[in-house]
């Protein structure tokens, strides 16, 4: 059966077509099609052309994943399979670009990119995946749009504290745990000291959680302030940082409201009984995840979330050992903050986590090392559709010690035919690994 290769670079507004065959010979040349009713039409009309001369053919067509602008192609081309034998695919970008470079191609043009998209289909035929449904793109997009307004949010409270470090100095030490309603209220009524000093105290009681106490001693403060701002926009800024901060802050808790009626699922109960992960988190990587049979280990999934650990060793050097971060940054920032947490109020992980510091580790590292042991966690427990319960973790983390050692020991047993040999022209630290290794042959 004859099969023809498609390979789609979507850009904003169009895309990039390239079609050849299984020897990599260009079939159709590259053209360029609007991402508009008329442009999905001449690409059906082009699909059509392939198929009046072998009616049995397959078509394999690959989008490059551009965040979203890959969309209308991929569920167009889906659409066309009732009439056609066609088979979709998202291409993960990091595959196109790594086999450009291992074909030594210099240049990067959209043309030259929807050949490479072509050809990983017929060199990578492993790693692609067609017709992957992707239930939760709604609830991806709002929970990513939910942290863009966490991050705006965080940009102008940072903000905030400048200003108000000019203008009102003395209240910031009400900021100590965050900026609360009533101080916002405030800031909107009152952004200055000098306006504070000039106020009433009962309009100030009228705010939220404002006592006549704390009102009495906002007003005193603000008369004794060693803040001198005389500039007149320093009170419209913090009035206008004021009351964005409230409209996001509002925006953000109708908006995890609709994602959390959509998420009630068993997954997200399973992963809260981790002592550590609230339902923020718990959603989150949900989201992310998706369905955690998509991977075949806790391996896959640690390097989907860009957790895993990387090192390269060629002769006697290793260069240093770090976390690789090339997957999820979102994944990466959730799973951080449940670390925190977990060392802090889960009694299992607290110990690992001390155990990594007593071994010399700094505080960052341990909690990379944390991160880790939570996904490998998370996998057990979606995998397994069970509970959190630490003692089923510390009987894996037996087996997997005896496990590694084995390894090595075959590992070293298979590489090393020889036995040590001192006239070998290699360096001093080549030399002491080869009389370590002699011992472990010897146990």
């Amino acid at each position: 059966m004859k099969s023809l290769y498609m390979g789609i670079d979507a850009s904003k507004g169009y895309a990039d077509f390239t079609v050849i065959n299984e020897s990599k010979e260009v079939i159709d040349k590259n053209y360029q099609l609007d991402d508009t009713d008329s442009g999905h039409k001449q690409l059906k009309a082009r699909i059509k052309k392939y198929f009046s001369d072998d009616s049995d053919m397959v078509v394999y067509a690959g989008v490059e994943s551009t965040g979203g602008y890959e969309n209308h192609w991929y569920d167009y081309l889906k659409s066309l399979r009732t009439e056609y034998k066609i088979e979709v695919s998202r291409i993960n970008p990091l595959i196109a670009t790594y086999s450009s470079k291992a074909d030594m191609k210099r240049n990067g043009t959209d043309k030259i990119s929807a050949l490479n998209i072509a050809e990983c289909l017929i060199s990578h035929k492993e790693k692609i995946k067609y017709d992957q449904t992707d239930s939760f793109r709604a609830l991806k997009r709002s929970w990513t749009h939910i942290v863009l307004l966490t991050k705006q949010k965080v940009q102008l409270e940072n903000q905030l504290d400048s200003f108000m470090y000019e203008s009102n100095t003395e209240l910031l030490a009400y900021c100590k745990h965050g900026k609360n309603l009533w101080l916002l209220r405030l800031l909107e009524k009152f952004p200055t000291a000098k306006d504070l000093a000039k106020a009433n105290i009962k309009e100030i009681t009228k705010l939220p959680y404002i006592t006549d106490k704390l009102a009495l001693n906002i007003v005193d403060a603000s008369k004794r302030t060693v803040s001198k701002d005389d500039n007149p926009f320093s009170g419209i800024l913090i009035k206008s940082l004021a009351t964005q901060i409230l409209g996001l802050r509002k925006a953000i808790a109708l908006l995890k409201k609709e994602v959390f009626k959509q998420c009630d699922f068993e997954e997200i109960k399973i992963l809260r009984s981790f002592k550590g992960m609230g339902i923020d988190s718990a959603t989150g990587l949900f989201v992310i995840i998706e369905n955690i049979d998509r991977f075949a280990s806790a391996k896959k999934l640690a390097s989907f979330f860009g957790i895993h650990p990387v090192f390269k060793q060629s002769g006697d050097k290793t260069s240093k050992v770090c976390m690789s971060k090339r997957g999820s940054r979102l994944a990466r920032k959730i799973l951080f903050m449940v670390a925190l947490s977990a060392v802090r109020c889960n009694p299992h992980i607290k110990k690992i986590y001390q155990r990594h510091l007593t071994k010399g580790m700094t505080k960052k590292a341990a909690l990379g090392a944390i991160m880790h042991k939570i996904t490998r966690i998370v996998y057990g427990m979606l995998k397994n559709k069970k509970e959190y319960d630490p003692q089923v973790d510390i009987k894996n983390s037996l087996i997997s010690t005896d496990r590694v050692i084995t390894v090595s020991k075959v590992d070293i047993l298979s590489r090393r035919y020889q036995g040590y040999d001192s006239a070998a022209p290699v360096s001093r630290r080549q030399s002491k690994t080869r009389k370590e290794q002699v011992k472990l042959q010897k146990v």
